[in-house]
């Protein structure tokens, strides 16, 4: 009986042993090329718990395996650490000897906040060392030691990666706010240039009009100081011939006054 229970107990010890080597072997075992998706935590950097900026890591991951560079994609969002909001703002992936290389910022929101980051992993162990930046001024804008909690148990192929876009503006978007933009100058420029044109035109008009007013204006003056000046003129030659007259009759009625006397 005690030999059948030794029995048991060794082959339930031998049995873990396989299945602790069989784990450990998949952790670190190759994959082959394609693209995977797999469940990932952020822990603290020593304790096995969630580290205080957890939230900001995403569950779900991709790997991209080609010739036996494995390539991690990861998704990030907002977390709230000590009652302020934030994202990460950059991220450090250990290479295994003590240094520490920036994972590449993929995706970033309307505000700029990265969304994504990508990077090589320097390994397939279950923890990745990292730092990671949620630029907290509280907190003095420093690097915080993290490890990456990558559960290999849940890799997946799957063919449904895709590539985040950015929600920052595009290119193409900018060429079209710019042409938007050069229309709504080009409009503007006009409106000022045609409101001009009108303007002259009617000054234009105005003057000639004023002009013409003026002119006869003058002409009507200088008609009336005409007028005036014959009047004058005829009123000189009417007393004139007035005195012409008196003299003659004046000369008539002596030389009458004269003869009378004569004859008298």
């Amino acid at each position: 009986m005690r030999k059948i229970s030794k029995n048991i107990v060794s082959f339930l010890l031998i049995a873990f042993a396989i299945a602790l080597c069989s784990f450990s072997s998949f952790a670190s075992q190759e994959i082959t090329d394609g693209t995977y998706t797999v469940s990932v935590h952020l822990w603290h950097s020593e304790d096995d718990r969630e580290s205080m900026a957890a939230d900001a890591l995403e569950e779900t991951a991709y790997i991209v395996a080609e010739n036996g560079t494995y390539t991690m994609h990861i998704r990030t969002g907002k977390m709230t650490m000590m009652l302020i909001t934030a994202s990460l703002q950059e991220l450090y992936i250990s290479d295994g000897n003590g240094n520490y290389v920036d994972a590449v910022v993929e995706s970033t929101d309307s505000d700029g906040n990265p969304t994504g980051f990508y990077f090589v992993l320097p390994h397939t162990d279950e923890y990745v060392d990292v730092k990671v930046n949620p630029h907290i001024a509280i907190m003095g804008n420093r690097d915080i030691g993290a490890r990456i909690k990558v559960d290999y148990s849940t890799l997946a192929e799957t063919s449904d990666y895709i590539v985040p876009v950015q929600e920052t503006t595009t290119a193409e978007t900018t060429a079209a706010e710019t042409t938007t933009q050069s229309t709504t100058a080009a409009v503007t420029t006009t409106a000022p240039t045609t409101a001009v044109t009108t303007t002259e035109i009617t000054t234009e008009i105005t003057t000639e009009t004023v002009t013409e007013s003026v002119t006869e204006a003058q002409t009507a003056v200088y008609e009336d100081e005409t007028t005036v000046e014959e009047t004058d003129n005829d009123s000189h030659k009417g007393w004139i011939i007035a005195v012409i007259v008196l003299v003659v009759i004046g000369a008539v009625a002596g030389i009458v006054i004269l003869i009378i006397k004569k004859r008298a």
